[in-house]
């Protein structure tokens, strides 16, 4: 038996547990993502935004299946043929995904939001919030980058570029590197303003006031075909700037960074996006944004936003809280009695998951209750029962006498599978 693999598997039970408890909170609901579908199943929709890497394989009928790859286009499939009439839904994910990396199989597991509804406003607000404290969750060392499609669209069109231009620009905004484009022929007859206001869009990032500041400056030079461009970029700043004001009330300000270089890396977001960073690691560890299009062509609310975040690199960069399974008690007897066996059956009954065992030191067998997530060890002594509370760090002895009635059961968070 691995038990590196064991011990891995409980840690991702741990941050999955530790995750879904803080959506909740939220108002989002747990759903099972499949592992594989028909490739039969399908649609149109679907060829439209493809997956890269996906791998598929045959059954030995004959049909064509496909391992899981983008749980966001399984949600909006689901979501399409639910029977509910709301067109606000909260949900929130566990999943494996799988892709080819450099010709091996990799399997990665991912855990998500996606929200969709009319109230986009609180939607960004809230995603924005749960990307940063999902990954405080296991460390300080977290920066959250802030992006919007919508409104670099709309910069790049107030320096009026020819579509050969602006893809060279798309393709050297991810490095920064304005330089670059100077090479290129394309380049070769830009003006000097407009040189000017290229280059001030790759510097368009860094704390967020000062980034809402820039970006406004840069608009009051720029010329717009109609006014409804210009009408349209300065609502997304707008935007920008009100969302920064609300995040201030979270006091989670300090781990934001607005980085209006950012492009999607998925085809079907559009206007806010996100990248997510922890101390150590050098990519993202979380992506996610706004995907009105896909959510309107499968049929859905004109609001759809979400995040996923990859469990294998938290895991890799990152230090698991010491977490206990609620009303979960370990029983430790020097013998195996007539009493330890009453006491497991009567907490049992109670609703406690009770793991009756014999020990030969006690240290060691507490060492074993914090390896496997215990909420308390109970010690069977002489005359009485102490109990250790592992997440409290509390010791206490109670008698005998009343010991039965001591342990009350409490309420356990569940997801909705």
């Amino acid at each position: 038996m691995n038990i590196n693999r064991i011990t891995e598997n409980q840690k991702k039970y741990a941050m999955q547990a530790e995750l879904m408890k803080l959506y909740s909170q939220y108002g989002f609901r747990q759903i099972a993502i499949p592992a594989c579908e028909s490739a039969a199943a399908l649609n149109e929709l679907e060829k439209k935004y493809p997956v890269k890497s996906q791998v598929r394989f045959m059954d030995q009928s004959g049909e064509i299946f496909h391992l899981q790859n983008d749980p966001t286009l399984s949600v909006m499939k689901m979501l399409r043929f639910s029977q509910t009439r709301s067109n606000d839904e909260k949900i929130c994910y566990y999943a494996p995904t799988y892709k080819w990396s450099n010709g091996q199989l990799k399997e990665e597991t991912q855990i998500g939001i996606e929200a969709f509804g009319t109230d986009t406003e609180t939607y960004d607000l809230e995603t924005i919030v749960l990307a940063i404290k999902s990954l405080r969750r296991f460390t300080e060392e977290v920066a959250l980058d802030i992006g919007d499609v919508t409104l670099l669209s709309m910069l790049l069109k107030g320096i009026h570029l020819s579509e050969a231009q602006t893809n060279e620009v798309y393709k050297a905004l991810p490095t920064k590197n304005v330089l670059r484009l100077q090479n290129l022929p394309e380049f070769y007859n830009l003006s000097d303003l407009i040189w000017e206001q290229l280059s001030a869009i790759f510097k368009l990032y860094g704390p967020q006031r000062r980034v809402i500041g820039d970006t406004r400056a840069l608009l009051e030079t720029m010329t717009f075909e109609t006014e409804a461009t210009r009408a349209k970029a300065e609502k997304a700043l707008k935007a920008l700037s009100d969302r920064a004001t609300l995040l201030e009330a979270y006091q989670l300000e300090s781990y934001v960074q607005l980085d209006l270089t950012l492009s999607p890396e998925l085809p079907y977001y559009n206007g806010l996006v996100l990248k997510g960073f922890i101390g150590g690691c050098p990519s993202e560890v979380l992506t996610g944004g706004r995907y009105d299009k896909l959510s309107k062509d499968f049929g859905k609310a004109a609001c759809a936003i979400g995040f996923a975040l990859t469990l294998d690199n938290l895991m890799k960069y990152t230090e698991v809280k010491k977490m206990t399974r609620k009303n979960t008690l370990l029983l430790l007897e020097n013998t195996l009695s007539a009493k330890g066996i009453e006491y497991a059956e009567l907490y049992r009954q109670r609703g406690f998951e009770v793991n009756l065992r014999t020990y030969d030191a006690e240290k060691e067998a507490i060492e074993i209750a914090e390896a496997e997530q215990f909420e308390k060890v109970i010690v069977f002594q002489e005359t009485t029962a102490k109990i250790i509370d592992i997440r409290k760090n509390d010791i206490q002895k109670v008698p005998y006498t009343t010991f039965e009635n001591y342990l009350k059961i409490s309420e356990v968070e569940r997801g909705i599978h």
